[in-house]
């Protein structure tokens, strides 16, 4: 799935962090990363630092918006493009209403067809249960 596992990446990111950290207890270096983590990924409530050092240790399974949380952060923290540290990836051209979509911008979610019989349109939902595309969307 990715390049680099979970746990390795928490792993590096801690001792990226760790210049920045000194003197802080290990307890306080995985809350720092949990309240990035938290930020970087509008989590609310945050993630605790038990999680992150459990995900670090692997005696918890990270969901995939921690996991994406994780892999953006070290992009962030290393200045290295997200392709080189997401893998597989690709570039693929869209269609979008003017002004919605950045030109370069990661689109983490995946497409469906819509679900009318008739319609051929392909779309990315913007909830987990959208099920029609926009000129089929139920009233």
């Amino acid at each position: 799935m990715y390049s680099l596992t979970t746990s390795s990446t928490i792993d590096k990111i801690f001792d990226l962090l760790r210049p920045s950290c000194k003197g802080m207890t290990r307890s306080q270096v995985y809350t720092d990363i949990a309240r990035r983590l938290s930020t970087l990924a509008s989590k609310n409530p945050p993630w605790s630092w038990r999680y992150v050092q459990g995900i670090e240790a692997m005696t918890i399974e990270p969901s995939p918006h921690i996991d994406q949380a994780i892999h953006s952060l070290l992009a962030f923290l290393t200045n290295t493009e997200p392709a080189q540290i997401y893998s597989p990836s690709e570039t693929v051209q869209l269609q979008a209403l003017t002004g919605t979509i950045i030109p370069g911008a990661w689109v983490l979610s995946k497409s469906l067809s819509c679900a009318h019989p008739a319609c051929t349109i392909n779309f990315i939902p913007r909830v987990p249960w959208q099920k029609y595309c926009p000129l089929h969307k139920r009233r």
